[in-house]
């Protein structure tokens, strides 16, 4: 499946795993988005996630117009960050100017090159201040 789900931290349920690898179409992440519902089932408390993209090789035509619907989807998992680990030039590029042009909706989205500082990250965002 080129879209997996699961736990990143399987023992506390704090941050879902989201891992795009080859090719993927709308109906792998439907697929992938209904996996990770079920698996939020209960928690009532934020979730933050971190986005897989580093084997990613292409993404659908229609990302740019229909990339609404990944964004959308958010508030059904309570979420807190949203950390993109290894994304490509393009995806990077229009997400840089989507959170220049939307800097208050994507305030809890950061873009990182490996997994292990996505964690780092995720671990930091949660240090109160």
């Amino acid at each position: 499946m080129p879209i997996n789900t699961r736990w990143d931290d399987p023992e506390q349920k704090t941050t879902v795993l989201w891992v795009f690898e080859g090719v993927w179409s709308w109906a792998d992440y439907a697929a992938a988005e209904q996996n990770a519902v079920q698996m939020c089932q209960g928690i009532d408390y934020p979730l933050d996630h971190i986005v897989e993209l580093t084997h990613l090789k292409l993404s659908p035509t229609d990302l740019l117009t229909r990339g609404r619907q990944l964004y959308s989807g958010k508030s059904d998992f309570r979420a807190g960050l949203t950390v993109l680990v290894g994304p490509n030039r393009f995806i990077e590029s229009v997400f840089n100017i989507v959170k220049q042009v939307l800097p208050h909706q994507f305030e809890a989205y950061e873009i990182v090159p490996t997994i292990e500082e996505a964690r780092t990250l995720i671990r930091q965002y949660h240090i109160p201040v």
